[in-house]
């Protein structure tokens, strides 16, 4: 049980720091990013379906400043606990 539940940690930490790169990409012109545009196509393929469906139901853009990446960080929190939660009580 504690392996699949490091997983699940593990899995969750991954997309969170994915998510904070992905905030962080938004910050830097895109001409810089073509010269890494690989790693960064992998990130933004990774998170923008995630971020987008958050963006669609919450607007979430405060004098130009996004806050989606924060929200998004939060419901994985929130998931990675909750399953984890539900795996130690059915387990």
């Amino acid at each position: 049980m504690m392996i699949i539940i490091n997983i699940i940690q593990t899995i969750a930490t991954i997309y969170i720091i994915l998510i904070i790169i992905r905030a962080f990409m938004s910050w830097i012109r895109p001409e810089v990013l073509y010269a890494y545009n690989s790693f960064f196509a992998f990130v933004s393929v990774m998170t923008d379906t995630f971020l987008s469906l958050i963006r669609r139901v919450i607007p979430l853009v405060f004098r130009g400043i996004d806050f989606t990446p924060v929200v998004a960080i939060l419901i994985v929190e929130i998931l990675k606990n909750a399953i984890i939660l539900l795996l130690t009580k059915l387990f």
